[in-house]
């Protein structure tokens, strides 16, 4: 069986970062075009805000305290509980601080800690504890 060598042609065109390639091959009647544009972001980033509070030191239960971590929002303080966080080399990553709970990983999305139960370090984050 004999192999036969396609003759291929290439014509390329460059315009301010524009890049246009069109193949042809003498036996085929395959014709292939390649077009490249410089980076662009689709669309503006927007602004992160962060959700509205699940905990405000006016609603704390008794005997609680706002989550020294979240400060009562109960969400991920690294992701606002979206999952992800942007990244320079893919776009987004993964968040490391919720690993995609989305809430905050002290309170568990409560936005309070019962005072009783916390750790003495805990108390440290906790100025309202600090004399007890």
């Amino acid at each position: 069986m004999e192999e036969e060598v396609a003759e291929v042609h290439f014509i390329t065109g460059r315009l301010d970062g524009l890049v246009i390639r069109v193949r042809i091959a003498k036996i085929s009647d395959v014709v292939l075009y390649q077009a490249q544009t410089p980076s662009m972001a689709l669309h503006t980033p927007e602004v992160l805000v962060g959700p509205d509070p699940v905990r405000t030191a006016d609603t704390l239960a008794p005997g609680y305290v706002l989550c020294y971590e979240c400060d009562g929002p109960g969400w991920c303080t690294t992701c606002w509980g979206r999952t992800w966080v942007p990244d320079v080399e893919r776009g987004r990553r993964s968040c490391s601080e919720c690993h995609r709970d989305r809430v905050c990983p002290i309170c568990r999305g409560n936005g309070e800690k019962r005072a009783a139960t916390l750790q003495y370090y805990e108390r440290g984050y906790c100025p309202e504890l600090a004399e007890e």
